[in-house]
């Protein structure tokens, strides 16, 4: 969070879905606590609605990107 300064962060996956809330509030709580200048920055942290299917697509997006790269030539 300090070194790319996002805007949001999305948590996915069983964890977050299955501790009710807690893992998300902790996170916000050690965020806050931890980032550089939160006074002057805005966070929003949230779960994601991809859930467990989050890793499954991500590496799916990667094989894609890969196969259909385009030659470097120079």
């Amino acid at each position: 969070i300090n070194y790319a300064d996002p805007e949001i962060v999305i948590m996915t996956g069983c964890v977050t879905h299955e501790s009710d809330g807690m893992l998300l509030d902790l996170v916000r709580q050690y965020s806050l606590k931890y980032m550089i200048g939160s006074s002057l920055r805005t966070l929003e942290i949230r779960e994601g609605t991809l859930l467990d299917d989050a890793a499954l697509i991500g590496n799916a997006t990667s094989v894609y990107d890969e196969a259909f790269r385009m030659p470097v030539s120079y």
